[in-house]
């Protein structure tokens, strides 16, 4: 068995709060970072947090005059 000993713990709380303006497909996201904290010897509190988001590109849909959805499929 090991002997494992906890030296320090850290953590954070992340937010993402995201809005979308009606007709539009672009997303805003704002991130918050709260509730640091820290116990111990982490070495965590020079440390800088940031985020960097990424998404998938998401298919393009046609509509035809009726409405329907086309899929892009041939």
């Amino acid at each position: 068995m090991l002997d494992v000993r906890l030296i320090g713990d850290s953590r954070f709380v992340a937010l993402a709060m995201g809005t979308i303006a009606k007709g539009s497909r672009t997303v805003h996201v704002r991130y918050y970072f709260t509730d640091s904290r820290a116990a111990g010897g982490t070495g965590t509190a020079g440390l800088m947090i940031t985020a960097n988001p990424s998404a998938p590109e998401v298919a393009r849909v046609r509509h035809g005059r009726s409405g329907r959805k086309h899929s892009r499929r041939s």
